[in-house]
């Protein structure tokens, strides 16, 4: 049969358009699962910002340790080098990245704790030594050694690890717990969740 001469027949261009209708139908279906199954997956970011050796993965809700490592070296940077004069740019830095369940009293405790900085014009400055990220309790852990000084005062050292929950909200850092202890991590407080 000739497929040239039977398209031209009233007959094979019903057949035609009944194939048409057919595989549009087919791709209508294919488009619709296609756009369902892409709206339900949860896209991950990876990033490789400057101060990482190797790429992270953030998604809408989650993250991997390497980047809940890293936010948690930034806290405690944030928190452990404090001087007179950037006293002033800590909570405002700190502010939009605390969960709302501690926000006040961390707010508060932070906000006491910088007025008697600036007052005593006291510095301190955090040596990172170690960070470890322990799955079980979603929790980071920094140690290092924090170095005090005041105006005439010989610079006192001490061990300190900063204890650190964080969470990701709409692929955002969010501070969930936070615990400054004297010394290498508790055991107690590595089981804790």
């Amino acid at each position: 049969m000739n497929l040239a001469a039977f398209l031209q027949t009233w007959r094979g261009v019903q057949a035609e358009n009944r194939w048409h209708r057919l595989l549009v139908l087919v791709l209508v279906v294919t488009n619709l699962l296609a756009w369902v199954t892409a709206s339900r997956r949860e896209v991950a970011v990876v990033l490789t910002p400057p101060t990482l050796n190797e790429p992270v993965q953030v998604a809408r809700r989650q993250a991997d340790a390497g980047y809940k490592m890293t936010w948690g070296l930034f806290f405690a940077q944030l928190l452990g080098n404090v001087t007179p004069g950037t006293a002033d740019l800590i909570l405002p830095a700190l502010e939009p990245l605390l969960a709302p369940a501690i926000y006040q009293p961390v707010r508060d405790a932070i906000a006491e704790q910088l007025a008697a900085f600036t007052r005593e014009q006291l510095t301190t400055r955090f040596e990172p030594r170690h960070s470890r990220y322990d799955v079980a309790s979603d929790t980071v852990y920094v140690t290092g050694v924090l170095i005090t000084s005041g105006v005439s005062s010989t610079p006192q050292r001490s061990e300190r690890t900063y204890e650190l929950q964080i969470a990701v909200d709409d692929y955002r850092p969010r501070l969930m717990r936070i615990s400054v202890n004297a010394g290498p991590p508790r055991p107690d407080s590595e089981s804790r969740s």
